[in-house]
């Protein structure tokens, strides 16, 4: 962390331990809520204390993204987590899960994968309707892509269907 800070004059906000084993289950890696008192949970709310503070108290319509360039190096795990600790906070929250190549969000949270951002992005943007009432594959607006947690105050758009070129969907003009 201080090589990174040096390097690029840029703060280190929080520093998150390496826990658990790799072959515990997703919702298990989410120990902001399955063990709040923990050191690693304490961490977590470091992170999100941190970044609330650096936005200038313009944290209510904040959004943040959270990418590395390789794969299985933490970015669902660490935004759960970091979601977790700003719902248990009293903000409200949407996680998105924009990975079209192996989302893990919908496992973490033991959500459905039915549809999702990329059902939001492959669909006409004119087929949407006010109704909500109606559920099903295709979703008729916004509001159905999105999924409750167990955790209060948190929300969840899962990636929905895996496109064949993640690329193309996320590169569309909808």
């Amino acid at each position: 962390a201080e090589e990174a800070t040096q390097m690029l004059g840029l703060p280190t906000l929080a520093v998150i331990s390496r826990f658990g084993k790799t072959r515990d289950s997703y919702p298990d890696r989410l120990i902001t809520f399955r063990d709040p008192g923990s050191p690693i949970s304490e961490q977590y709310r470091t992170l999100r204390t941190n970044l609330l503070f650096s936005s200038n108290g313009g944290w209510s319509k904040a959004a943040y993204v959270v990418t590395s360039p390789g794969p299985s190096e933490g970015k669902s795990v660490t935004t759960a987590n970091l979601a977790v600790t700003m719902a248990m906070a009293g903000l409200r929250v949407l996680l998105i899960d924009a990975d079209l190549r192996r989302p893990r969000l919908h496992e973490i949270f033991n959500l459905p994968n039915t549809i999702g951002l990329s059902t939001l992005l492959s669909t006409d943007p004119g087929q949407f309707s006010s109704d909500s009432s109606r559920r099903g594959a295709t979703p008729q607006n916004l509001l159905d892509c999105l999924q409750d947690t167990e955790v209060p105050g948190l929300r969840v758009i899962t990636s929905g269907f895996l496109p064949l070129n993640p690329t193309e969907v996320l590169g569309s003009v909808a």
